[in-house]
């Protein structure tokens, strides 16, 4: 995990920029390119999509994490998670990353 902060300008609905706010920086992608944000765009029943950092790039990106430790799936369940994750394993498109 690191310990890293990062400051982002936020922006108000008009457009116009408000007061700076710290993001924490939760984790790191095994290449160390990316950088996980505290902040959590949404979640579903398998998933969280975090806000991130591709730090080549320059871009912000999203971060999804599939959380199954300490959990009992049902039949159907890991049926539904396993199907999820063959529709992400064959999307191709160059803003998804593949692992």
């Amino acid at each position: 995990m690191s310990d890293r902060s990062y400051k982002s300008r936020s922006h108000s609905s008009e457009g116009e920029k408000t007061e700076d706010e710290t993001s924490i920086v939760v984790a790191t992608d095994p290449t160390g390119r990316y950088l996980k944000y505290n902040e959590v765009l949404g979640q579903g029943a398998f998933k969280k999509v975090h806000r991130a950092l591709d730090e080549l790039e320059g871009k912000e990106v999203a971060w999804n994490e599939i959380a199954t430790a300490g959990r009992s799936l049902s039949a159907e369940e890991k049926s539904r998670l396993e199907a999820e994750i063959e529709i992400g394993k064959s999307l191709n498109h160059p803003n998804i990353i593949q692992f």
